[in-house]
């Protein structure tokens, strides 16, 4: 997270900052924070903003469809990409790319991207995507990643990508726009319904949000590195702004845009965010959060300007993540692999960890036990490659 890598005295640059060498010494800059922008906007109303954010996306978009290359957009049929390609569509582009992919099986996803392709005429390819050898390509990913990070998206990204570049070189992608909306369920914790819970236990929320993450929580470490890293700047803000400002500075750059963008570019796909312009950005991190979540409802502000420019459908549907099937690869395929790797005695999981801790992971369990289970043994299996990689 933040500066810090898997490696000891080796560092990123943070966003936002520029490294000088200068006279034998080497110093960061900052150039641009979203620290000092957050809540601080005019006083618009709720219809001034959705109209100036609209202007703003829309001009994004326009920019980002510069290309002297075929181009196209990541379709999953939710709100963003949805909106990006009705935008599109508006902006006079007569042929349109989208494509979406699922796992194994048709996609739950796919009739809601059809439903947007119908509506705007798009060229739309659909993939399901299936590995024709997972232990393989999950090495490649952790390669290309060169990081230790266990996302399961990232296996979908790497796979889509590979998929698409067969027809574009440019695709544009809806990341952001939950970070900058409220997009996510946690949100909602920030609404009417969370006002009575103290301040002194809303701060600890965001590592309570589910029963994985308060069984992590017997760690103090956690919430520690938490608070350190919480932008104090906005600490007297109202509580979903706080939550917001720590994604956009944390959870955006170190983990969603790195993931996109190792996994297309290990393709050559050059993947664009039209919600990431920096000045949408600003506007949209200086709005109040009533603007973004109103009520129980949330992007607010994004289904507002969206309401008569997409099927009533795709506006008001709730969101849903990329599901990867890492349980099933697990107990299936991937599982003679995983135990070979860190059921051996040499692995530095097994030496770190013992190998009575480890095994215990690989038998079934029910409910989420076994989710749980099986998201550990991806990140050991993960770290154990990367480590074998990057690190012997």
């Amino acid at each position: 997270p933040g500066v810090e890598t898997a490696v000891k005295n080796i560092f990123r640059v943070p966003p936002g900052n520029i490294l000088i060498a200068e006279n034998g010494t080497v110093k960061l800059r900052e150039y641009w924070s979203i620290r000092k922008i957050v809540n601080s906007g005019e006083d618009n109303s709720p219809d001034q903003a959705v109209e100036r954010m609209g202007h703003l996306l829309e001009e994004s978009v326009r920019l980002r469809l510069v290309s002297d290359v075929p181009l196209g957009v990541l379709l999953s049929g939710g709100l963003d990409s949805s909106s990006i390609t009705a935008l599109i569509s508006r902006s006079g582009v007569k042929s349109i790319r989208t494509f979406s992919a699922g796992f194994g099986e048709e996609s739950d996803e796919f009739k809601y991207a059809r439903t947007v392709s119908r509506e705007f005429n798009t060229e739309h390819r659909e993939f399901i995507v299936r590995p024709d050898n997972l232990a393989l390509t999950l090495k490649k990913i952790v390669w290309h990643m060169d990081e230790p990070i266990a996302d399961g998206g990232a296996f979908a990204t790497y796979m889509i990508a590979e998929v698409v570049k067969q027809y574009v070189k440019v695709i544009l992608v809806g990341e952001g726009a939950d970070e900058l909306f409220a997009g996510y369920s946690w949100h909602r914790l920030a609404g009417p319904g969370f006002a009575f819970v103290p301040e002194a236990l809303k701060s600890r929320a965001y590592f309570y949000l589910n029963t994985f993450y308060r069984r992590q929580n017997k760690q103090p470490d956690i919430y520690k590195e938490f608070k350190r890293r919480f932008n104090p700047g906005v600490c007297r803000k109202d509580f979903l702004s706080r939550m917001m400002s720590f994604e956009l500075e944390n959870l955006l750059p170190d983990c969603l845009l790195m993931k996109v963008d190792k996994m297309t570019m290990a393709h050559s796909l050059e993947a664009r965010a039209p919600f990431l312009d920096h000045k949408l950005i600003e506007f949209a991190a200086a709005l109040p959060a009533g603007f973004k979540m109103r009520g129980c409802t949330n992007k607010y502000i994004l289904r507002k300007f969206m309401q008569n420019k997409l099927p009533a459908e795709i506006v008001n549907r709730k969101k849903r993540g990329f599901l990867v099937p890492i349980t099933k690869w697990l107990n299936g395929e991937l599982k003679e692999y995983a135990e070979g790797i860190l059921l051996s005695r040499d692995s530095f999981s097994a030496r770190a960890l013992g190998l009575e801790r480890i095994r215990p992971l690989f038998c079934r369990q029910r409910g989420l036990r076994e989710l749980e289970n099986k998201i550990l043994l991806w990140r050991l299996l993960v770290f154990e490659l990367w480590f074998s990689l990057y690190m012997k």
